[in-house]
């Protein structure tokens, strides 16, 4: 029961997500209902039903990531693939927002410092601007970003996918293949960060320098389940922004 409940409960966070992002602009609701069942393998499988105009309820919409296991008991919030519902909205016309052409707004970068010893750890982190294409599921729920990162002297370099990528299981690696320009592509296997949101270069100096000779950034990764995540990234401005990673050495 404890189990049935959790996957409930992560239902409905995701759920509320996905009406979230749907209606945030406008005033608008939708009225869904979240539908649990267990398995033969003893996981939980959850979905969500939207309700129609008629007052009967939809198919079962189903998110990528629905099954969930008895590793729900450790107490840690776990996340799921969201799902898309349709939201009803009144029709608006959106306002023009004149963007400056300059690169370094692709760019941004955040500092945190240590509330015990203020070490300081930088991040040049790509903005959403910086994104020229993105291929998954539900990718248009997602905000994927390039991370490079300086802590005291140690240096990384990651891409956050925003969305669950899972690594396979005997070395908690992901395949991943990059390319800048119309150079040929590197095909490596990367680190799955804990939160299977994101992947790390197990070499960070060399994915970095490559980052800046070029002026696009291409890279899939594939999933231990064959799903493969593919995005594409403006480059120019990232130099302006690398003197506050003191870590790397280009």
């Amino acid at each position: 029961m404890r189990t049935i409940i959790a996957a409930v409960a992560l239902a409905l966070a995701v759920t509320g997500a996905a009406i979230g992002v749907a209606a945030a602009t406008h005033s608008s609701s939708v009225e869904v209902r979240v539908a649990a069942r267990s398995t033969d393998s003893g996981s939980i499988e959850f979905a969500i039903q939207q309700k129609l105009p008629d007052g009967a309820w939809s198919e079962y919409i189903f998110g990528r990531g629905r099954f969930f296991t008895e590793r729900l008991h450790d107490g840690n919030w776990k996340h799921a693939t969201p799902v898309l519902v349709e939201v009803p909205v009144p029709h608006v016309v959106a306002e023009e927002t004149l963007i400056e052409d300059d690169p370094s707004a692709y760019w941004f970068v955040e500092t945190y410092y240590d509330p015990i010893d203020d070490t300081p750890t930088y991040h040049v982190i790509s903005d959403s601007s910086a994104v020229i294409s993105k291929e998954w599921g539900y990718s248009s729920l997602d905000d994927p970003s390039i991370v490079l990162k300086c802590h005291g002297s140690t240096f990384d370099a990651y891409v956050n996918w925003d969305t669950l990528v899972f690594g396979r299981f005997s070395d908690d690696t992901v395949g991943v293949q990059w390319r800048i320009d119309s150079r040929p592509a590197k095909s490596e296997r990367w680190l799955e960060s804990t939160s299977n949101y994101a992947t790390f270069s197990r070499q960070p100096e060399t994915f970095a320098r490559a980052l800046l000779g070029g002026s696009e950034l291409t890279i899939r990764a594939t999933d231990r389940e064959g799903e493969e995540f593919t995005a594409r990234f403006y480059l120019d401005g990232l130099s302006d922004s690398m003197d506050t990673l003191t870590c790397f050495r280009p």
